[in-house]
C-alpha cells in the first residue's frame, strides 16, 4: 500500500520536477453512459473530462452516477505526482468479475481538487460506452482534436519493391490535430488486383472501423474505412497506404512517417 503524503502548501511534489505538466478538468455537457454484459454501471449528464500531458482525455463520472452495487472495493492503489493517491475497485455484474475496472482519487491534490467525488474507469475494460445514443470506441474523444478532409490535386505515387501499386492526382488528404497527414486515394487508381483483404480490423474514435488490405511479402500496408462516421463521410470506400510499410511519394518527395506519439492507453 501506499501512503498518502501529508498535505503541503504548494504546488503537488510532481510539479517540482516537471513544471510544464499540466493536468485540467473540465466540465462536460454530453450524456456518457458505460455497460459491462448490458448492465449499465455508469450514466450520467454531468461529466468531467481530464485532460493530462502525455495522456489521452479521460471521462470521470460523479460517483453518484455510478451503479454502487456493482463496486467492489479493491486493495489496489497507486501513486500519481499530479494527482494523488489513486483507490481501485472491481466491477461484478451476474457473477462476472473485472479486476481494478476503475478508480478515485479519494483525497486528490490542490491542483486536481475537482477529480474528488469522482470516480473513472479503464475504457476497454467495460463492454461498451456511449455519448448521447452512439457508441464510442478506443477512448473518450477529445474536443480539441479536429479533422479536415480537403480535395487535392497532388500527385501520390505508391510502389513497394518497384511495383507501382497506386498512382493519382486525385487524393483527398485527411489532416488530424497532432497526426501526420493522411492521403485517402480512389480505388480506380489502385492496383486492387495485387491487394488481397486482411483480417485485421482497427477502431478509431474519431473516423470508426478500419479494414485492411495486404499483399505478398508486406501485411497490412493500407486501410479503408466503408463506413466512416458521419463526419468524415469523404473517405469512405478510398485507400490509403501506410508510408513505413510501402513508399508513399506526393509530388515527388518519399514521406517520412514520423514517430508515434506517446499517449497511454486507458
Amino acid at each position: 500500500m501506499h501512503t498518502l503524503p501529508p498535505e503541503t502548501a504548494g504546488p503537488a511534489p510532481g510539479y517540482r520536477d516537471r513544471p510544464l505538466h499540466r493536468v485540467s478538468l473540465e466540465t462536460c455537457a454530453k450524456r456518457v453512459r458505460n455497460k459491462l454484459g448490458g448492465t449499465v454501471v455508469a450514466d450520467s449528464r454531468a461529466m468531467k473530462l481530464l485532460h493530462e500531458t502525455g495522456f489521452i482525455p479521460v471521462y470521470y463520472f460523479p460517483i453518484a452516477d455510478i451503479n454502487s452495487g456493482l463496486m467492489v472495493q479493491s486493495g489496489t492503489t497507486s501513486h500519481c505526482p499530479f494527482k494523488g493517491e489513486a483507490r481501485y475497485f472491481h466491477l461484478e455484474v451476474g457473477g462476472r468479475r473485472v479486476e481494478d475496472a476503475g478508480w478515485t482519487y479519494p483525497k486528490p491534490y490542490d491542483e486536481a481538487a475537482a477529480l474528488a467525488g469522482h470516480a473513472a474507469f479503464f475504457f476497454r475494460k467495460l463492454d461498451s460506452w456511449w455519448e448521447e445514443e452512439e457508441e464510442i470506441h478506443v477512448h473518450a474523444r477529445d474536443p480539441y482534436v479536429r479533422i479536415d478532409i480537403l480535395q487535392s490535386s497532388r500527385t501520390v505515387t505508391v510502389t513497394h519493391n518497384g511495383v507501382r501499386l497506386a498512382h493519382s492526382t486525385r487524393p483527398l488528404i485527411l489532416f488530424e490535430t497532432k497526426l501526420p497527414p493522411r492521403y485517402y486515394l480512389p480505388v480506380e487508381d489502385v492496383d486492387m488486383d495485387r491487394l488481397s483483404p486482411s483480417t485485421l480490423t482497427t477502431q478509431c474514435p474519431y473516423k470508426g472501423t478500419a479494414t485492411y488490405v495486404s499483399m505478398n511479402g508486406a501485411e497490412n500496408i493500407a486501410w479503408r474505412y466503408d463506413t466512416p462516421l458521419a463526419e468524415v463521410g469523404r473517405v469512405a470506400g478510398r485507400i490509403s497506404f501506410h508510408p513505413d510499410q510501402v513508399t508513399v511519394t506526393v509530388d515527388g518527395e518519399v514521406l517520412q512517417e514520423p514517430p508515434p506519439p506517446n499517449h497511454p492507453s486507458f
